[in-house]
């Protein structure tokens, strides 16, 4: 499957290159954008793959066929947002004012309502406590939000997404880890190095897509007083963005600012 990921990543670089599908990153190039439909790809080919491997009936009865396709309609709604979304409308609130005022639906509200409707359906699926169903809902929006919220520096989304991963994958179920989880950072890991090096960008095809798998396999595989705690986090995190800027925070923070340089050209 490493031998698939990487033929898939060139095809779909190449792809974006042909077709002019660029966007400037913040030192103002020209890169490729809408890698998540790399990520996207390789999810298919891997989960399709997994059926020589583990039996249909199995697969059935786990959540792999709704999770695929809530992440490919993620995915959509994150590639139209990439391709044709107002860089002009900031937020929630600004999106939701052009709706009201203007009668027009952005593609960022698209993007919003789709990740809270597609919240709804997991946590009917889950059938958890009522109370934790709240927590969970806002965690799985916030995460979403909040690898969007880093895509903003080459690497620093997919650096939480790996730093996060790893936790899960010490301290969690190893089975629900490899099933749900090990497709999308095995793709992050090939992906990586041209990210860091700025080379390519996520965008929100591919951000919205990993921060809704990370904020699902959470849900699902930490006790609920870990999911209380990273709540907390969230939503400090989205304070720190409307009071200043992440960007901002990192630099008055001297090992995460070392992280967040660290391999970056």
């Amino acid at each position: 499957m490493i031998c698939v990921a990487v033929l898939l990543l060139q095809i779909v670089i190449k792809f974006l290159v042909h077709h002019q599908i660029v966007a400037k990153n913040y030192l103002g190039q020209d890169i490729p954008i809408g890698l998540g439909m790399y990520l996207w790809l390789y999810l298919i080919a891997y989960y399709s793959s997994l059926q020589w491997i583990i039996p249909s009936n199995k697969l059935m009865q786990t959540l792999i066929p709704e999770y695929i396709v809530i992440l490919t309609i993620l995915f959509i709604v994150g590639w139209l947002d990439d391709q044709i979304g107002d860089s002009e409308v900031k937020g929630f609130k600004g999106h939701l004012m052009k709706l009201v005022r203007e009668r027009k639906l952005t593609t960022g509200l698209l993007k919003a309502l789709s990740t809270g409707g597609l919240t709804v359906w997991v946590l009917i699926l889950l059938e958890h406590h009522p109370l934790l169903e709240v927590i969970q809902f806002f965690i799985l929006n916030l995460m979403t939000n909040g690898v969007n919220l880093l895509d903003l520096r080459p690497g620093r989304a997919m650096k939480f997404f790996l730093l996060i991963s790893g936790g899960l994958f010490l301290f969690s179920s190893l089975f629900k880890f490899f099933l749900y989880l090990f497709p999308v950072v095995l793709a992050v890991l090939l992906l990586l190095p041209k990210d860091i090096q700025g080379k390519v960008m996520l965008g929100d095809s591919g951000s919205n897509l990993l921060g809704f798998a990370l904020g699902f396999c959470f849900i699902i595989m930490t006790p609920w007083w870990i999911q209380i705690f990273v709540f907390i986090l969230l939503v400090y995190m989205h304070w720190i963005s409307e009071k200043s800027s992440i960007t901002q925070w990192i630099q008055t923070k001297p090992f995460i600012h070392w992280i967040d340089k660290w391999g970056r050209v």
